[in-house]
């Protein structure tokens, strides 16, 4: 069953190629990505356990579901654009504000977590209070209140995730300011030394990757000067990165059963899970579970004010979504998500969840490519593309609009760009109130 979903897979990857799409096409990215998870995941290393023909079937059935949205969704797109033309500029006075409330709440955490390692506790401990997993209050040594709660999950890291897509298209096509991508990287070296985490790093090389080739082709030049910052940026980061690996996995760590690991494991996971799910006999989730983090801040704002208590339908998403899976023990690994993009619109809706929650997702990339797909590119439309990227080549661990920071930070990206017209209407308005 590997070798029917690699071929049709790749059948859909040589579709994409003759039709002359580049290579940074959604549908290109994402088959040519499966194509390798699936054939790391039938090699078996490490103890790895063989895949079920139902988790293949889902597998091709998700595939091909996300590639015919892309297609529609491109179209849908070039439609648009022939009909309007909106220009749409970055609000620099609101993200400067933004960041500097998130760098002084993590600076606040760091005090924190520096007191936490000087009791005794490990990287690892750290990493798990801070995510708050299996937890729906969110309260732990860490964040200790609703406030901070709303502050870690709902502002400070949400702005983070939507700053690197933001700051590498401002940097390729804006106004290239130096301050707001030093201000990111501050953001993103505290929240590394709070939370544990490590994945910002990927993501925003994979930003800079991909948003440094699609603007070259459009004959786009970098100044020397953003080059160079980008270049030693990179550094430290990686040393942190390196450095919170080792703190977390311990010494005795195998560095090629880590990488190989992390990338096929999900496919693993999501077999079985979605197998413990069927025999639970719990109905499905009926969207909760793929667009929790678009529901779950409402409710949580509800519950902390008094109107309502947490329904069990979102204590079933969360259960589901977050917490079975946290750890990954069926295997003898320490992972807290890796079920692939499959996961949670399984849990929505069985093998027809899956396909309406991955064409959906195709249409919203295929609308976007075609968006930088042209002459000239809009530093939004940059920004909306990459971080639709970054979800793509990371599908072998969630749907990541589960997640409260993810979705949130989808919504920052598209608020932090106005339309020019108003936006001039509103410095005018400022200017105005001055005088």
């Amino acid at each position: 069953m590997s070798i029917l979903t690699i071929s049709i897979c790749f059948l859909f990857f040589l579709f994409f190629l003759s039709r002359k799409e580049k290579w940074f096409h959604p549908g290109v990215i994402m088959t040519a990505y499966w194509i390798g998870l699936i054939f790391f995941a039938s090699l078996q290393l490490f103890g790895l356990y063989s895949i079920s023909n139902w988790a293949y079937l889902v597998f091709v059935v998700g595939l091909s579901s996300f590639c015919f949205g892309t297609l529609y969704g491109s179209f849908f797109s070039a439609k648009i654009s022939m009909s309007r033309k909106k220009e749409y500029v970055l609000d620099y006075r609101l993200i400067y504000i933004l960041y500097f409330i998130v760098i002084l709440f993590l600076l606040y955490n760091f005090k924190n977590v520096m007191e936490l390692l000087n009791s005794g506790y490990t990287w690892a401990k750290i990493r798990r209070l801070y995510s708050n997993q299996g937890q729906v209050s969110g309260y732990n040594e860490v964040t200790m209140s609703a406030f901070n709660v709303m502050m870690n999950q709902f502002v400070s890291t949400p702005t983070i995730y939507a700053s690197l897509p933001i700051a590498v298209s401002d940097m390729l096509i804006g106004k290239k300011d130096k301050k707001l991508f030093g201000m990111t990287l501050i953001m993103m070296f505290l929240w590394m030394m709070t939370s544990g985490g490590r994945s910002i790093v990927l993501w925003l090389v994979l930003c800079l990757f991909f948003g440094i080739f699609i603007v070259k082709k459009r004959n786009f030049q970098i100044p020397k000067k953003v080059k160079k910052i980008m270049r030693y940026s990179i550094i430290p980061l990686v040393f942190v990165f390196v450095f919170i690996t080792v703190q977390r996995k311990g010494e005795s760590m195998n560095l090629l059963r880590e990488a190989y690991i992390y990338f096929p494991v999900g496919l693993k996971n999501f077999d079985y899970h979605i197998q413990q799910f069927e025999n639970s006999l719990q109905p499905y989730l009926g969207g909760a579970s793929s667009f929790y983090g678009f529901i779950y801040p409402i409710i949580f704002i509800l519950k902390q004010i008094g109107i309502m208590d947490y329904p069990q339908w979102i204590l079933d998403s969360r259960y589901y979504s977050f917490t079975i899976l946290e750890p990954n023990s069926f295997i003898g690994l320490d992972m807290n998500a890796y079920a692939t993009i499959m996961y949670q619109p399984y849990l929505d809706g069985g093998i027809l969840g899956v396909v309406i929650i991955l064409l959906l997702f195709g249409i919203l990339c295929g609308y976007y490519y075609k968006k930088i797909d042209t002459k000239y590119i809009q530093a939004r439309n940059l920004a909306i593309y990459l971080f639709f990227l970054q979800k793509i080549l990371f599908s072998q661990v969630r749907f990541y609009f589960t997640q409260t920071q993810q979705s949130i930070a989808f919504i920052i990206i598209i608020i932090a760009f106005v339309s020019q017209s108003s936006f001039r209407n509103r410095i005018s308005f400022i200017r105005e109130r001055r005088n």
